[in-house]
């Protein structure tokens, strides 16, 4: 886990051998990173704490919440049907939201009220009272909840959005309708710059509406894993060649950022911006400051 102020990174201890799959927080004194062994660990502002709540063997791979007191964690359960796949923290403690045997792996909303859990062919939602399960006819990989009337998914060459509980292509990759193919590997958004689409090649998609595309050629393969937008500038790109920066005009790769092994970005403003990743990740060793 890195943390970067605007300036620096600063390595951060969470855990010897927990490896970070996500990362969310609602503010600077109030941030969750999700891992192995269905852990989580909780920074209140001083220091971090770590706990594992199922004695399953399985990743949480997913966090998200409303708030400090309605937070979510998400992981695909094992074989065991009777492991849950959501956690819910309520302020005090954290529960089984009761849904069971299901391949979710991101989460995301934009209420308490709004809430949205996906994996493989399924939609978890929660309209502030209970759970529903939902079939997709898609693989999907990635849930971005704009506002509480746009929902936008990721699948690994389209763009999908959920309209009355059904998804709707928004944009396809699959090279039918672009110049390239490559399987799409991140979604991202920021309310100035609009949206983003990374893909495990070169490829870094643009798009103020969500309809019309532009692409950039970033190469040489970065694989990129992870993206995160700022109302304000910067727009960030975590790939397995380096951390990508966008100033609201072009990309570019951060010198001294190769040999990373990340996972997730997230960050309350610029100078607050936490990186996780295997427990490998070694950025900080090779960054003198990010420019």
């Amino acid at each position: 886990l890195l943390h970067y102020d605007g300036e620096d990174f600063e390595d951060v201890d969470i855990g010897e051998g927990f490896w970070a799959r996500g990362v969310w927080g609602s503010g600077r004194d109030d941030v969750y990173v999700v891992g192995s062994e269905s852990s989580v660990a909780h920074f209140d502002g001083t220091s971090w704490e770590t706990i594992r709540l199922s004695e399953a063997p399985f990743d949480f791979t997913g966090v998200w919440g409303s708030g400090p007191n309605d937070v979510y964690v998400v992981g695909p359960s094992p074989n065991d049907e009777d492991e849950e796949n959501i956690f819910h923290f309520d302020g005090s403690e954290w529960r089984g939201v009761g849904i069971r045997g299901e391949r979710l792996v991101m989460i995301d909303g934009t209420s308490s009220s709004n809430v949205y859990a996906i994996g493989d062919f399924t939609i978890a939602y929660f309209d502030g009272v209970q759970w529903e399960l939902r079939e997709s006819s898609v693989f999907l990989e990635q849930v971005l909840a704009v506002e509480d009337h746009a929902v936008y998914l990721r699948t690994p060459l389209n763009l999908g959005r959920l309209d009355n509980g059904e998804v709707t292509l928004v944009a396809s990759f699959d090279g039918s309708s672009s110049a390239h193919s490559a399987r799409l590997s991140a979604l991202g958004y920021s309310s100035q710059l609009g949206f983003f689409l990374t893909s495990e090649e070169d490829i870094i998609y643009h798009s103020s509406d969500g309809e019309h595309w532009e692409q950039f050629t970033v190469g040489p393969n970065p694989n990129f894993v992870s993206l995160w937008g700022f109302d304000e500038r910067p727009t960030f790109a975590l790939s397995n060649r380096g951390l990508y920066a966008h100033n609201g005009t072009s990309w570019r790769l951060e010198p001294g950022t190769g040999g990373i092994v990340g996972r997730a970005i997230w960050g309350s403003s610029p100078e607050n911006t936490f990186f996780v990743g295997d427990d490998d990740m070694d950025l900080a060793a090779n960054v003198d400051k990010l420019r």
